[in-house]
């Protein structure tokens, strides 16, 4: 019974890897929500009942609790979580506060899920070929969706080419998954001996990249290119010329050609720099404790009226975040918000390194190699933008962090021998 209990408790997790990305976010039948937020409810609700009726389970509880509050990783989230529910005292609009809150809490209950019950390399390996087989259909639709549906994308009035959003419901949110899975999938592809595995990961690679060119993201276009740098540099200088070979092809085509051409645009630019003057704004006033945790857009909107010159080119509407994740923490958070953020950024990189290191497992190895590098490359994407708020992308995020994290803590627990 228990065996058969533990198979659906990982269908489930499956299920929400398939789902996140590719159901839409909002869609319910007949008032009941199908999609990966409901999916992850019932893996929370699922792992609260394998808490009471599995003796094995509650084995591994107990000791991923002595664990979490051990391990510095996990206790800079615990230290976010806390100061968000805190935030929530002071919030001026509550309510936004405490969905924030609740969101960000089910990520760290995922993420102790995943550490702490995946104690079978198969479920692991299960894990990792559905990551990689759900980018391959995300990007083979974004695709699809240029050549036979563009005439259902939305536009604004800035781009007259449609801007490719795939399953991602935002073309800023397909890029941003892009960058986590493209470095993984290129190394993979460089350090895959069998023949018919590098030919697939080739091919997920190329539809990654083009799903980048179409969806028309500058910031994305830049974080490829230095993650490009990056792993040329970390890892073989032999690849500079592979990837300068690919810039220049890159160039060529009309939508990446356009779009590097207006990183330096000032109109493209002005409207995230007015943001960033209202932010810092908010900021001097709010120093220590911030707004609340998700509260800017309705803070926002009243600085805005208070400084009329800084409304931007979009207008005052859907100004969500500050266009940069450092700015979003400090302003809501405060400095204690601010420094937990550091310790997580800080100390995410570092296991991961660790991590590298000590696996015998090739494919693991290169996965994480690659990996490492989309961890800079997406962090320097939220610098001008925030994935951390954009479930469809983040999940995916700490699902990958939590993967390393499970296998090195099932490693330790077996006397130090590496089981992966």
């Amino acid at each position: 019974m228990a065996d058969i209990f533990d198979k659906l408790f990982f269908i489930l997790i499956y299920l929400y890897m398939i789902m996140l990305p590719i159901a839409p976010s909002k869609y319910k039948y007949k008032s009941i929500p199908l999609n990966g937020d409901m999916i992850l409810a019932l893996i929370i609700i699922m792992y609260l009942m394998k808490i009471l009726f599995s003796m094995d389970t509650r084995k591994r509880f107990i000791q991923g609790i002595k664990n979490f509050f051990s391990d510095y990783l996990t206790i800079f989230l615990l230290m976010l979580s806390l100061i968000m529910v805190i935030s929530i005292l002071y919030a001026s609009d509550k309510k936004s506060a405490l969905s924030e809150t609740v969101r960000f809490f089910s990520y760290v209950m995922l993420f102790f899920i995943l550490k702490y019950e995946l104690h079978n390399s198969q479920t692991v390996d299960n894990i990792m070929k559905i990551y990689i087989f759900v980018c391959f259909l995300v990007f083979s639709y974004g695709i699809l969706q240029y050549f036979f549906f563009s005439h259902l994308i939305l536009t604004n009035n800035i781009f007259t080419n449609f801007r490719v959003d795939s399953t991602l419901e935002n073309s800023n949110n397909l890029a941003a998954f892009a960058i986590l899975a493209i470095f993984p999938l290129i190394v993979l592809f460089l350090e895959q001996k069998d023949k018919i595995k590098k030919s697939i990961y080739f091919l997920i690679s190329i539809l990654a990249i083009v799903n980048i060119a179409l969806s028309q993201s500058r910031n994305a276009l830049v974080a490829l290119a230095i993650g490009c740098l990056i792993l040329c540099f970390l890892y073989n200088y032999k690849f500079i010329i592979a990837f300068i070979l690919m810039g220049g092809i890159a160039y060529t085509i009309p939508q990446i050609h356009k779009r590097i051409l207006q990183i330096t645009d000032s109109k493209e630019n002005d409207s995230r720099i007015k943001i960033w003057k209202v932010t810092f704004k908010i900021i001097k006033d709010h120093p220590i404790l911030g707004i609340g945790n998700g509260n800017f857009p309705n803070v926002y909107q009243q600085y805005i009226k208070k400084f009329p010159q800084l409304i931007n080119t979009y207008g005052t509407s859907d100004i969500l975040h500050p266009h940069n994740i450092f700015l979003k923490f400090q302003s809501e958070l405060g400095i204690l918000g601010t420094i937990a953020f550091l310790g997580i950024f800080i100390t995410i990189p570092i296991k991961l390194k660790e991590f590298i290191s000590n696996t015998n497992n090739c494919f693991y190895k290169s996965f994480y190699k690659g990996f490492f590098v989309s961890f800079i490359a997406f962090m320097l994407m939220n610098m001008v933008d925030n994935f951390f708020s954009a479930p469809k992308v983040i999940s995916f995020f700490w699902i990958m962090i939590a993967v390393t994290q499970s296998l090195m803590y099932n490693s330790q627990s077996k006397n130090g021998k590496t089981i992966v």
